[in-house]
């Protein structure tokens, strides 16, 4: 999953991750792809808080 907006920077392996779920204020909308779409055509990095409780 991942942030649709401005503050999208990785993609989330856990729905309930605070830095995805932390910022309510500034997102109205999450994605879903795969994970070689969010890196290879999105740009996005792996969350290393989601990595970490993996």
């Amino acid at each position: 999953m991942y942030r649709v907006g401005e503050h999208r920077r990785a993609y989330h392996w856990d729905g309930a991750c605070p830095r995805l779920t932390g910022r309510l204020d500034t997102v109205e909308e999450w994605g879903a792809v795969p994970e070689e779409k969010a890196q290879a055509e999105l740009g996005l990095k792996p969350c290393q808080v989601c990595a970490k409780e993996s």
